[in-house]
C-alpha cells in the first residue's frame, strides 16, 4: 500500500511539474501573439443597425444596442465612412445563430446560406473574418443577416478591421490571459481524470477528484467555446458549436455526483444522485436528438436545461449551508466549499437568469456595460472544489496519522519495536477469516532471562529480550509470508504461512544468526533460546489456539533438554 501511494505521489509531482513547464511556455507564446490596439480599428461607435421583423414591422437602431432578435428577424449591420483601408485587411466581427452575407459599397464580399433541413446544426455564436478588397476608396460596409436558430441577439459589437494575415488574433485581444488561465484549467483537468481513472476508483477521494475534473474540464471547454476561442483551431463552425453545446450540456453530471459525495444527509445525497442521473439522461438525449434526422438541435433544448441546471444549484447552494452535521469529517473543507458554491452558484444563476430574460424578449440595454462575472464564477467554483478536496484529504491523512499512532501504542511493544500479543492475536483472527489451512506456528522462549536480570541487572534484562526480538524479526520475515511478535515476557511467537519445510528454513536460519550473534560477543554471555512448533496443513488442518498450544508444549520439550544438558532445573 506505501509502495502504491509513494508512487501514485511520484506521478502526481510530475504531472503538475509538466503543467508548470506548460504554463509557461504558454504564457512566453501569448505574449509572442498579442495582438495590440494599433494593429486593428474597431468600428463599434460607426454603426446603426435595422430590424426587420418577422411580420415585416422594420425598427432603426442608432448603435449596437437593439432590442432582442429571434429565429426568423432580419438585421442590418451599416458601418459607414470606412474609408482608407490598408491593403489586406479583413473585417472581423461575431454574430449568433445568424447567417450573414458581407457588401462593401453593394459588392458582395461573402455569404453563408443554411437549408434548415440539411443543415439544421447549433450553429451558436460564429466568429467571422471577412477579407477586404485592396482599395482605399471603400465608403461603406454593411453586414445582412437573418436569425436561422432559436436564441437572441440584442448587441452588436466588437466589429473590428485588422490585417488579414493576423485577424484571429482578434480573439485574443484583451483575453490573451483568459485564454492562458483556462485551456491550462483544461489540460490539467483532462490529465488527472486520467490519473483519477487508472487510480483505486473504491478511494472516495479518488472519486471526489475524478467527478471534479471532468467537471472542470467541460465547464472550461464549454467557457473556451463560449468566448470563441476554438475558431483559433479551426473555422468549422459546427466542430467549435459542437464543443460549446456538448460541454454546456454535459456540466451539470459531474457536479452533482460530486456533490452526491460531499452532502451527508441522505435525502440531500440521494435528490444530488438523482440530479446526476437526469443531467446524464438530458445529456444523452438531447445529443441522440442533435444528431438524429428530428429538426431540433442543441439550441432548441438549451432553454430547457439552463432550467433544471437552474434549479439544480439553487438546491445545491441550499443543501451546502443546510447539510450540517457535528460530527461531519473534513470541517474546513465544508467550509471551503459551503462559501465557495454559494458565491459561484450566486453568479452562475444570475447569468442563467439573464440568459432566460433574453430569450423573453426583454431589451438588455446594459449588456455592454456590464462586467462579465462568468469566468470569475468558473474559477471560483473550480477553486472551491479542488481546495476542498485537498483540505479533506489533508485531514483525513492527519486522522489516519493520528489512528496509526493510537495503533502503534495498542499493538506494539514498547521495549522490543515488535508487535504485542493484542496484534498477534489480530493477525492469528485474520488466519480464520481467510480460511488460512497452511501454516506454522513456531513458539520461541529466550532462556536464563531471570539469571541475567539477577547476575546483570533488569537493563541487561531488557537489552537481551530486544536482542532476542531483533534476531526473530530478521529471520522469520526475511523472504518470508508470515508475521512475528513479542508474546510475554521471555516468549515470541512466529507464525509462517506454508510448509514445515519453509518453517524450518526460518528456524535454521535463526539459529544461524544467533550463532554469529554470540561470536560477535554483543553481550557478556551466550544467548539461548528454546523453540518448537506446530503444523496445520489443508489435510490436517488445525485452529491457531490448538496450534499455539502443541508449539507452547514443543518448546516446552526443547527448553527441558536445555536444562538438562545444563543441569539446571525446569519451571513452567
Amino acid at each position: 500500500m506505501y509502495t502504491t501511494e509513494l508512487r501514485n505521489r511520484k506521478l502526481l509531482q510530475r504531472i503538475l511539474l509538466a503543467i508548470l513547464v506548460f504554463l509557461v511556455l504558454f504564457l512566453m507564446a501569448m505574449m509572442r501573439m498579442r495582438t495590440h490596439s494599433e494593429d486593428f480599428r474597431n468600428i463599434d461607435n460607426m454603426i446603426h443597425v435595422d430590424i426587420i421583423r418577422s411580420n415585416g414591422a422594420i425598427e432603426h437602431y442608432p448603435s449596437g444596442t437593439v432590442d432582442a432578435i429571434h429565429k426568423g428577424d432580419q438585421f442590418v449591420i451599416y458601418a459607414d465612412d470606412v474609408s482608407e483601408l490598408k491593403s489586406g485587411s479583413a473585417l472581423v466581427f461575431s454574430i449568433y445563430n445568424s447567417e450573414v452575407r458581407v457588401y462593401s459599397d453593394n459588392s458582395l464580399l461573402y455569404a453563408d446560406y443554411y437549408d434548415d433541413v440539411k443543415d439544421y446544426q447549433p450553429i451558436g455564436d460564429r466568429w467571422y473574418a471577412v477579407s477586404l478588397p485592396d482599395t482605399s476608396d471603400c465608403q461603406d460596409l454593411r453586414i445582412e443577416g437573418t436569425m436561422v436558430r432559436n436564441g437572441t441577439i440584442s448587441l452588436f459589437s466588437e466589429l473590428r478591421i485588422l490585417p488579414a494575415t493576423s485577424s484571429w488574433k482578434s480573439i485574443l485581444s484583451g483575453n490573451e490571459f483568459m485564454f492562458l488561465i483556462f485551456s491550462t484549467v483544461v489540460i490539467a483537468s483532462g490529465v488527472l481524470l486520467i490519473f483519477f481513472i487508472l487510480t483505486s476508483f473504491h478511494d472516495r477521494q479518488v472519486r471526489m477528484g475524478m467527478w471534479i475534473a471532468l467537471f472542470s474540464f467541460v465547464i472550461c471547454n464549454w467557457f473556451l467555446g463560449y468566448k470563441l476561442f476554438f475558431y483559433i483551431i479551426s473555422d468549422d463552425i459546427h466542430l467549435n458549436a459542437n464543443i460549446e453545446y456538448v460541454s454546456f450540456f454535459a456540466i451539470g453530471a459531474p457536479f452533482s455526483f460530486f456533490m452526491y459525495h460531499h452532502l451527508h444527509k441522505e435525502l440531500y445525497k440521494k435528490i444530488s444522485f438523482g440530479f446526476g442521473v437526469l443531467f446524464t439522461v438530458i445529456f444523452a438525449i438531447s445529443t441522440v436528438i442533435n444528431y438524429s434526422p428530428i429538426l431540433m438541435n442543441y439550441c432548441d433544448l438549451l432553454p430547457y436545461c439552463r432550467t433544471i441546471l437552474a434549479l439544480s444549484l439553487l438546491f445545491f447552494g441550499v443543501a451546502v449551508f443546510t447539510d450540517t452535521n457535528e460530527d461531519m469529517e473534513g470541517a474546513t473543507a465544508n467550509r471551503i466549499i459551503k462559501w465557495g458554491v454559494v458565491a459561484a452558484i450566486a453568479v452562475a444563476v444570475f447569468a442563467l437568469l439573464q440568459a432566460q430574460v433574453a430569450a423573453a424578449n426583454i431589451t438588455e440595454r446594459l449588456k455592454g456595460e456590464q462586467v462579465d462575472l462568468v469566468p470569475v464564477a468558473i474559477l471560483a467554483i473550480i477553486t472551491a472544489l479542488y481546495v476542498s478536496v485537498f483540505s479533506r484529504y489533508v485531514q483525513e491523512t492527519m486522522t489516519k496519522m493520528e489512528a496509526d499512532q493510537l495503533k502503534a501504542i495498542a499493538f506494539i511493544d514498547p521495549l522490543t519495536g515488535a508487535e504485542n500479543r493484542s496484534a498477534l492475536y489480530s493477525h492469528l483472527n485474520d488466519l480464520s477469516l481467510r480460511n488460512q489451512k497452511d501454516y506454522v506456528i513456531v513458539f520461541l522462549d529466550v532462556n536464563d532471562l531471570k539469571v541475567t536480570n539477577d547476575k546483570y541487572g533488569h537493563a541487561m534484562g531488557d537489552e537481551l529480550i530486544a536482542a532476542a526480538a531483533n534476531l526473530i524479526r530478521q529471520s522469520f520475515r526475511e523472504g518470508t509470508r508470515g508475521f512475528c511478535g513479542r508474546w510475554g515476557g521471555d516468549e515470541f511467537l512466529a507464525c509462517v504461512y506454508g510448509s514445515e519445510a519453509d518453517a524450518k528454513t526460518c528456524i535454521k536460519r535463526f539459529y544461524q544468526n544467533l550463532d554469529e550473534f554470540n561470536k560477535a560477543g554483543k553481550l557478556p554471555f551466550r544467548m539461548t533460546v528454546s523453540s518448537g512448533y506446530a503444523v496445520s496443513t489443508t489435510e490436517k488442518p488445525v485452529d491457531y489456539e490448538t496450534a499455539i498450544k502443541q508449539a507452547d508444549e514443543a518448546m516446552y520439550i526443547d527448553k527441558k533438554k536445555f536444562k538438562e544438558l545444563h543441569g539446571l532445573a525446569t519451571a513452567r
